[in-house]
This record gives C-alpha cells, sequence and structure tokens, in this order.
C-alpha cells in the first residue's frame, strides 16, 4: 500500500525491526543458499514522502550478521520505501559486489558495473 491509497491524515504504518539471531545458529542452509528477498535501508538516505510504511533503520552490516547466522552465501535485496530512489541499494552493493544483487523498480535483475 502506497501513501496515495491511505486515508487523508494517516501517517505510513512504522515497522519493527526484525530480530535478528545475536550468534551463529546451529540450524545452518547448504553451501549456496541465497535468500531471495530482502530489504536494507540507510538512514542518509531520504524515504519516498509515497511509501505505504516506514522501515526500521537495519543497514547492510546488520543483515550481512544475519546471513551468517545462517550460513546465507547470496541475497537479493527488493527495491522499498525509497521510491525510485536506489541509492541506498547501490550503496549496499557497493561494499558486497558477489553475494548481494538488487532487484530495481521496473523488476529486471541489476547489476553493479
Amino acid at each position: 500500500m502506497s501513501a496515495a491509497h491511505l486515508p487523508a491524515g494517516t501517517e505510513p504504518r512504522q515497522c519493527l525491526p526484525p530480530l535478528a539471531p545475536a550468534r551463529r545458529t546451529a540450524l545452518r542452509l547448504p553451501e549456496g543458499s541465497c535468500d531471495a528477498h530482502a530489504h536494507v535501508f540507510a538512514s542518509a538516505c531520504p524515504l519516498d514522502p509515497a511509501r505505504g510504511y516506514t522501515p526500521a533503520m537495519v543497514t547492510v552490516a546488520d543483515y550481512r550478521r544475519v546471513m551468517e547466522a545462517y550460513g546465507i552465501d547470496r541475497a537479493v535485496l527488493q527495491p522499498s520505501a525509497y521510491g525510485f530512489d536506489n541509492s541506498a541499494l547501490l550503496s549496499a552493493l557497493a561494499d558486497n559486489l558477489g553475494t548481494l544483487r538488487v532487484v530495481d523498480e521496473a523488476y529486471r535483475w541489476r547489476r553493479p558495473a
């Protein structure tokens, strides 16, 4: 739901942060496992005013700890509360080449140049 579909005067709902494991778990995924739908957020990037929710800030470093805890080797980051501004996703990719990919707003696979 985008803000365009919210009743007048209604703010986007606030989402709670995910519960992440604090340390490596006994449950390990098979080698080569891929999380096909993950979100990361960067406080330095402005959120889309037409978003349907306000995310808790979950950084790439936070998500990398989840990947390590469960044995996730690769992940696909999804666009979200930034609208058409993909700078947060591109920033996440810059430091994680080879393990992260992004689906852009038009849902085309995108690799960094």
